[in-house]
């Protein structure tokens, strides 16, 4: 019966989420390839695709195990704190190239 009542209250947020994943699938291809070589953009934007995939495919089982396992608050705090790590490195790497960028 949670459940059902959360799932419920989700239909508002759906075109929202649709909007965010559009955005969200886009800008990465956007930047990667403005920064790859002409040479292997292809090859960067393939690689891309790929990971996007295999995350898509690995993700929820990794997360369904660990919500059947441990409970919901795991399976949250767990997206959660990968989402963390990921802006994290998305920080560092941005950084680390401004940093590049003004030395040059």
């Amino acid at each position: 019966p949670v459940i059902e009542n959360c799932a419920d209250s989700l239909w508002p947020a759906l075109p929202a989420l649709a909007l965010a994943v559009t955005v969200l699938r886009s800008a990465p291809a956007a930047l990667l390839s403005r920064a790859a070589p002409a040479s292997s953009q292809g090859e960067a934007l393939g690689a891309l695709d790929a990971a996007n995939s295999l995350g898509r495919v690995i993700a929820p089982l990794l997360i369904g195990c660990l919500f059947s396992s441990a409970g919901q608050r795991a399976a949250l705090g767990a997206c959660a704190l990968l989402t963390l790590v990921g802006l994290g490195a998305l920080v560092h790497e941005t950084e680390e190239k401004t940093e590049k960028m003004k030395s040059n």
